[in-house]
């Protein structure tokens, strides 16, 4: 019986599940455009439950008229000004 030095035995590997630590959240690419990603928690009983998710993202292209868009680019004015572009939530009811 010769036997490798070299060769390790997969028993004698120092890797040990810490059943307090979760595995990384696996993120995955699919070639239908969509994401798979894979994540673990702990639930109510302390036991580990795997969660897998498929996300399908779309973009929805909107067609705004030119003036509209136009008047968007406009500077702010008054109370406003200053301010970044975009609706202000202390200043704006929609």
């Amino acid at each position: 019986m010769s036997k490798d030095l070299n060769r390790r035995d997969w028993a004698d590997e120092e890797e040990f599940d810490d059943p307090t630590t979760l595995p990384p959240q696996q993120i995955t690419t699919n070639k239908d455009g969509t994401k798979t990603i894979v994540s673990f928690r702990f639930n109510d009983d302390g036991k580990k439950v795997k969660t897998t998710r498929k996300i399908k993202t779309t973009i929805i292209k909107e067609r705004v008229n030119s003036r509209v868009a136009e008047r968007k680019a406009w500077p702010k004015f008054g109370l406003e000004k200053g301010k970044p572009s975009g609706p202000q939530f202390d200043t704006t009811s929609i």
